[in-house]
């Protein structure tokens, strides 16, 4: 996603990615899509508490973490609080937040830096978790987003500020 909106024209995209083997690729793609002056990657994962990733071994592309732990590796990751995540008074177009598990944290913890500070929006989110999908919705409305659009082919939400 972060070399397809700097692409687009984004001025600055953070991609934040807690995966050490994803962030090499993540890496290798910025050099070599020539993104690197809008693109700051980040190796680290959003939580206010020390997590573990267990990342197995043979990738197959998939983003299932249901993996046999004989066959993976753990490993420590570095963290960012999700209040720091709008440290800057700048203004942000688009915050799009795919992390399985981790956006009841964001949306707790930085709703109100979100609410002054993002124009839009993208959730991708579980399909098969109707109730969180639900509260997360509920949140964002609440505080001011607009649902603009729910993707079932590709588990995503899309919100508008109705306050920028």
């Amino acid at each position: 996603s972060a070399i397809y909106f700097a692409k687009m024209g984004a001025r600055r995209v953070y991609a934040y990615e807690p995966n050490p083997v994803n962030y090499a690729y993540l890496l290798k793609n910025v050099e070599l899509n020539s993104v690197s002056d809008s693109v700051s990657p980040r190796h680290c994962g959003i939580s206010r508490e020390k997590l573990k990733l267990i990342v197995p071994h043979v990738l197959g592309g998939g983003g299932s973490m249901h993996i046999d732990a004989k066959e993976s590796t753990a490993y420590d990751v570095p963290t960012l609080e999700p209040g720091k995540l709008f440290e800057d008074d700048e203004i942000v177009s688009l915050l799009k937040v795919d992390c399985k598990g981790c956006e009841r944290e964001i949306f707790t913890h930085c709703l109100p830096e979100i609410r002054k500070k993002v124009r839009h929006i993208i959730v991708q989110v579980d399909r098969s978790d109707a109730a969180q999908r639900a509260e997360l919705v509920a949140r964002l409305v609440g505080a001011g987003f607009r649902l603009d659009k729910s993707d079932e082919v590709y588990r995503m939400l899309y919100f508008s500020n109705q306050a920028i």
